[in-house]
C-alpha cells in the first residue's frame, strides 16, 4: 500500500518544486518604506487628497497673481507722407 502512495507524491513534486520556484522568483526584498510608496500609488483616497491638495495650492498662485502689480509695454510708430503741390495763381 505504501508504494501507490509514494508513487503519487513523486508525481506531485515536480509540481510542487515548480509553483515554489515561480513564487520565489517573484518575491522580492522591498523594505517597508518602498511598500508603503507603492501602496499609496494605488490608493484612491490618498490620490484624492494629493489631487485636491494640488489644485488648492494652484488656486492660491492664481489669487496671489491678481492682487500683484501688472507691467505693460506698448509701441507704436506711424508715419506720414504727404505732398502738396500748389498750382499758382
Amino acid at each position: 500500500m505504501s508504494t501507490p502512495r509514494l508513487s503519487a507524491r513523486l508525481r506531485l513534486l515536480p509540481l510542487l518544486l515548480a509553483v515554489g520556484a515561480g513564487f520565489s522568483a517573484s518575491l522580492q526584498a522591498q523594505s517597508l518604506v518602498d511598500l508603503y510608496a507603492s501602496a499609496r500609488t494605488f490608493d484612491a483616497t490618498y490620490q484624492s487628497a494629493k489631487s485636491q491638495f494640488d489644485a488648492s495650492l494652484a488656486k492660491t498662485a492664481q489669487a496671489k497673481a491678481l492682487i500683484l502689480p501688472k507691467a505693460g509695454l506698448a509701441l507704436s510708430y506711424a508715419r506720414t507722407n504727404y505732398e502738396s503741390k500748389s498750382i499758382p495763381a
